[in-house]
């Protein structure tokens, strides 16, 4: 006989401690006695009060408390919520907030008397109930009518402790006894409120081991000595069904795994109703009758859903899906609420796979002083090093800049002298203006050395070299910028050079000089780095020149230097030294794998690095199935992938975007594991198993596989930095202003596209899939794009269909079926099937004590025979 074993681990909630009157919080006065829950007043004083605090505070949630009120003459009595730091020796309700009732029943918000519960005396009960959440304290005497303190704003922000005060005159005693929770009380607790005054530690995960008839270990098996409850219900039996699902199939990939049904005839499990069993993790295990421990096998780990009573003294736990406990953000760190940059405030930081590339980083601070910017968030998962490795490149509207030799981005001009006209300005001593910021030449350093005006040019002519010449001068040229001068040459009656000074601030410092030689006419451009603030001069040349120059201007281009840093490793991205002209981008490339020092951005890789990044930020445990591993993912056919996320993304979404990527199917295995697996065309030398006479037990029904979400193009991974065509700087080149504006997709035309062969369509059936829009992937280049539409195209060239069928199997044949696995099936009741074809599984379902399997095949449709 099959016997299963259960391990379940839910939350045992641990035991309340409930509130006393605190000895280490009280007036020297007061006496306690009764467990600390009975204050008294030890001396008598006609003024003196004497209070006492709970040990408990009550600042969120709804909570019940009695307070026994015992009395001889007339003492002044005070009980009800006072916050903390108020003098012990003190009236509470004349020097500090709080909500109390005396004994003449009047209840007070501070001094103030709001209502009444009418006068208590000796042997009447004060009802308490505090309502943190809605900020208002309640009073009752006895089973009397609930009177509010009213609403109070702020109240709870300080500590707010259960408490009590006394002052007792002579011939008086006065005691107050406290029941917060403990014992039963004497009035019915609203429901609305927690029953007492209490702290609770957090549920303790505690191991049940259960069976489906009795089981014990010996002393020397693990867990040695353990009895397995046999309350396992063996009439309902227990199932798991795992699918997997393909982007043409909306990508629904599943597993679901049923329910255990437990039995509770004695009433003996009703408090497990109670624990917290949401997310406790399970384990199964398949054995026979008369087996040791050891023998067991696992057939089943997942994670608890629910536990709920059913007819008949019964419970059942409902079974999550596995696949459920990825259903997380990848990113658990997010912006603060006070983040200088309002826009990012509560968002998730953003995250690097691969090498995405034109992705945006967001910028730390709006402020024009700030210029950093963030691409990731730099945490350190294990065997994946630094969690971002470089930024390759960094660009401003498209175009590429990379520091201070190149490239540059264009900035404003600096002078456009007159429209390049000079005609009644050079030397001229009639008082024409010069050019903005521009000075006359005031002295020769030889005879004939001059600027003269020639028609509305300037024509040099020197046989020496001047002394003083014209320069920019009421603005200096700014450091750390390049500037660039271009002029047109419109004759050489001698040829001879000019040169071009950058006149430093600096005493006794070289000239940066830039001589250009004058031997043609034409256009010349001269090119000035300038590193420290300077003057510009126009020196004519040591030889003799004469020459007619026309359109000279001077244009500044702004170096944006950039630097990608890691500052404590805790956030990664780049700072630019100069303000950009507009939208930044950058090719971040990251993480690394330590062993290898592979970028990761293949698919075994990437699986692997969300893996240990979950297992290390979000402790999310799950391995990856033994013989379905993601390093069988791109054995013969590696692509590269790549994601920039700066919005919320689950784990298991990026699973699927993963697999998408690949024609891959992703699932839970029966035992807990995660199976990825790329599909293709089933393969007659993989057969596993024959499906035929001897095991079917159904008749086989045929549905033609739709292929609902089947699309002929495929995109690949587009980031936040889409750029429209007024967004380019008009340095970008052709090839890259046609990549950033249009996206990525991709036609097959055949199985053998990429080698130029003939072009043939999908199936009739599919024909849907030419006007859908492309299949979004994370692939980054044009031939893994184009590889992927092919092998969708391939595949979904003939007519698919489902094949529904159910078989009788042992038990080690049943546990073994999962999704991708090929078998034969055999089937001569229907046309074509009789001498078997290969089909792919699809989704098992199988149970624990049936023999019986319900599966979902897929493949060709029959084929047609001869009539």
């Amino acid at each position: 006989m099959r016997i299963l074993l259960a391990e379940f681990e839910p939350g045992i909630p641990a035991n309340r401690t409930f509130a006393t009157w605190n000895p280490a919080d009280k007036h020297a006065d007061i006496a306690l006695s009764g467990g600390n829950l009975v204050a008294s007043k030890s001396t008598v004083h006609a003024s003196n009060w004497a209070c006492v605090r709970g040990t408990t505070e009550t600042p969120v949630g709804r909570w019940y408390a009695e307070f026994a009120i015992s009395y001889t003459g007339a003492p002044s009595i005070m009980v009800g919520t006072i916050h903390g730091g108020f003098d012990l020796d003190q009236n509470p309700v004349n020097t500090h907030a709080g909500e109390t009732v005396d004994r003449a029943g009047n209840v007070r918000k501070g001094p103030d008397v709001v209502g009444s519960i009418g006068a208590i005396t000796s042997g009447s009960i004060v009802r308490m109930m505090v309502d943190a959440d809605a900020r208002v304290v309640w009073f009752a005497r006895d089973n009397g009518a609930w009177v509010s303190a009213g609403f109070i704003a702020g109240l709870f922000d300080i500590n707010p402790f259960p408490t009590a005060g006394i002052l007792r005159p002579s011939g008086s005693t006065a005691s107050i006894t406290a029941n917060f929770g403990a014992t039963p009380f004497t009035y019915p607790v609203p429901e609305v409120a927690n029953p007492g005054v209490y702290t609770q530690a957090p549920p303790t995960r505690t191991t049940l081991y259960l069976s489906s008839n009795g089981f014990r270990t010996g002393a020397g098996e693990t867990p040695a000595s353990t009895i397995y409850d046999g309350r396992i219900a063996g009439d309902s039996d227990v199932e798991f069904t795992r699918e997997a699902g393909l982007s043409p199939w909306n990508n629904s990939g599943a597993a679901r795994g049923g329910s255990i049904t437990l039995i509770n005839r004695d009433g003996g499990i009703d408090e497990w109703l109670a624990w917290e069993w949401r997310d406790a993790p399970f384990r199964l295990y398949s054995g026979y009758e008369g087996d040791d421990r050891a023998a067991f096998v696992p057939w089943s780990s997942g994670v608890v859903d629910r536990i709920e009573a059913i007819d008949g003294r019964r419970m059942r736990l409902v079974l999550a899906d596995p696949l459920a406990r990825l259903d997380v953000p990848v990113q658990s760190q997010l912006y603060a609420d006070d983040a200088p940059n309002a826009s990012l405030r509560g968002k998730p930081l953003p995250l690097v796979l691969g090498r995405p590339r034109w992705c945006e980083p967001q910028r730390d601070d709006t402020t024009p002083a700030n210029r950093q910017y963030l691409v990731h968030d730099g945490a350190q998962v294990p065997l994946f090093g630094s969690a971002i490795d470089s930024v390759s490149d960094a660009y401003d509207r498209g175009d590429r800049f990379a520091g201070p030799d190149d490239p540059y981005t264009a900035h404003n001009p600096i002078t456009l002298f007159n429209g390049g006209g000079f005609g009644g300005w050079a030397n001229d001593s009639a008082g024409i203006p010069m050019p903005l910021n521009w000075a006359r030449v005031t002295g020769f350093g030889a005879t004939n050395d001059r600027f003269i005006d020639n028609s509305s040019a300037l024509r040099c002519q020197s046989s020496g070299q001047l002394a003083t010449a014209i320069y920019h001068s009421a603005s200096t040229l700014q450091a750390g910028r390049r500037y660039t001068i271009q002029f047109t040459v419109t004759a050489v009656p001698t040829p001879g050079q000019i040169t071009f000074r950058c006149d430093g601030p600096t005493p006794g410092l070289p000239f940066d000089d830039v001589v250009v030689p004058i031997t043609s006419t034409g256009v010349k451009t001269v090119t000035l780095d300038v590193t420290e603030s300077a003057q510009l001069q126009i020196v004519l040349g040591r030889t003799q020149l004469d020459a007619t120059i026309d359109s000279l201007t001077v244009s500044s281009v702004q170096i944006i230097d950039w630097t990608y840093y890691e500052p404590g490793g805790d956030r990664v991205g780049i700072t630019l030294a100069n303000q950009p002209a507009g939208k930044v981008t950058c090719h971040p490339v990251g993480p690394a794998y330590a062993p290898t020092s592979t970028i990761v951005e293949r698919a075994e890789l990437l699986l692997e690095y969300l893996r240990a990044r979950a297992e290390y930020d979000r402790e999310i445990e799950f391995d990856w199935d033994a013989s379905l591993s993601p390093s069988a993912l791109e054995a013969d056919d590696p692509a590269a992938l790549a994601a920039y996320l700066t919005s919320p993304t689950t784990y298991q979404s990026l699973l699927r975007q993963i697999t998408d990527s690949l024609l891959a199917g992703i699932w839970t295995t029966r035992t807990g594991t995660v199976a990825v697996r790329r599909w293709a065309e089933p393969n007659p030398s993989d057969i596993t198993l024959v499906l035929d006479e001897r095991n079917i037990a159904t008749d086989v029904l045929i549905a033609m596989d739709t292929a609902p979400n089947l699309r002929r193009r495929v995109a690949g991974r587009r980031n936040h930095a889409v750029h429209g065509e007024g967004d380019i700087a008009g340095s970008v080149s052709p090839d890259l202003r046609a990549e950033l504006t249009s996206e990525w997709g991709y036609v097959a035309n055949g199985a053998n596209a990429a080698e130029g062969g003939p072009a043939l369509p999908l199936s009739a059936a599919y024909i849907a899939a030419y006007d859908r829009d492309p299949l979004q992937t994370l692939l980054q280049e044009p031939t893994d794009i184009d590889a992927l539409a092919n092998a969708l195209c391939t595949l979904w060239r003939p007519t698919r269909c489902f094949y529904d069928l159910s078989v009788v199997l042992d038990a080690d044949a049943a546990d073994a079926l999962e999704p991708g696995q090929t078998v034969l099936l055999r089937w001569s009741r229907i046309a074509g099937l009789a001498g078997g074809i290969p089909l792919r599984v699809v989704r098992v379902r199988s149970r624990f004590w049936a023999r019986r399997v319900d599966l979902r095949l897929w493949g060709s449709a029959p084929p047609k025979t001869a009539s």
